[in-house]
């Protein structure tokens, strides 16, 4: 199985849940929630993406939203969607 990290918002991404691009075919930079038919499916800046993140990655984690956003800071800006 492949796996990487969504390139918009950070998240493992694997066959099921990878982007499509515009023909259907799968884009692996991308997960399903983030990118659709060729397209972004929310126009939306670098910190609106941390204030829907932080609170996933919190949650998942187990960490306050603060160690959570701190880490999150760290990783967004390095994504190609962010660069």
């Amino acid at each position: 199985m492949d796996t990487g990290i969504c390139q918009s918002c950070g998240i493992p991404v694997n066959d099921g849940i990878y982007g499509t691009k515009e023909d259907g075919t799968i884009n692996k930079d991308y997960c399903n929630h983030c990118f659709l038919d060729g397209e972004f499916a929310a126009d939306m800046t670098m910190e609106e993406m941390l204030d829907i993140c932080v609170p996933n990655i919190a949650k998942i984690r187990d960490i306050s939203e603060e160690k959570a956003r701190k880490m999150m800071k760290e990783i967004i800006p390095t994504l190609k969607r962010w660069r």
